[in-house]
């Protein structure tokens, strides 16, 4: 289902000792680059193809009816285009091609200091560097992760039509705002028709 899945194959060593845990971290790690590696290459791979028969096949239109060609060939290169730019946006080939090789680069950093014991490794009082490491870089595909849902959930919210509008809701503002139009005038006849005193002429 390339590649629109995410799975991402674990190290199947269960942790135990402290030398077990520190090569699980590192295994794990070295698995979660090669899988933004693979996938970023091949995201990126799908970005440009969609790019280049888009444009191909714009030329193509462009050349086809100053040439005066049969209208079927121009409708045909027309729904390759849509077909490729449908492609691209339902696999998010752009988006995730610039999320997984930013990812990817952000993991071998984080392997890269902690290898050399240099930026937040370096701490002489910190005595356990691959914890340190596995909370790091678990952030880092985390925040990938939440990135990558809201981009999804940003999609499905644009796909969604818009309710239509109708005159339902002018009408029924029309009629709760009518009975106060007419509340003046029904006090102003009860205070006349109340006050018996209203009708006496002063002395």
């Amino acid at each position: 289902m390339w590649p629109f899945t995410r799975d991402r194959p674990c190290p199947p060593k269960t942790p135990g000792t402290d030398a077990e845990e520190r090569a699980y971290t590192l295994a794990r790690l070295d698995c979660q680059i090669a899988w933004y590696e693979t996938h970023a290459a091949r995201n990126g791979l799908g970005h440009k193809v969609c790019k280049l028969v888009t444009i191909v096949s714009g030329a193509l239109i462009a050349v086809s009816a100053a040439a005066n060609v049969d209208p079927l060939g121009i409708a045909v290169a027309g729904a390759v285009v849509v077909v490729a730019q449908s492609i691209e946006e339902l696999g998010q080939f752009q988006a995730n091609w610039i999320n997984f090789a930013t990812t990817k680069e952000l993991l071998r950093r984080e392997k890269s200091l902690y290898v050399a014991k240099a930026g937040p490794y370096n701490d002489s009082e910190i005595f356990d560097r691959h914890r340190l490491l596995a909370e790091r870089t678990e952030a880092v595909t985390a925040s990938e992760l939440d990135a990558w849902a809201e981009t999804q959930r940003g999609k499905a919210r644009a796909e969604v039509p818009a309710q239509p509008a109708d005159g339902s809701a002018d009408e029924h503002t029309d009629e709760t705002t009518q009975p106060d139009a007419d509340k003046p005038s029904s006090r102003r006849s009860r205070t006349t028709t109340s006050d018996p005193t209203s009708s006496r002429e002063p002395k």
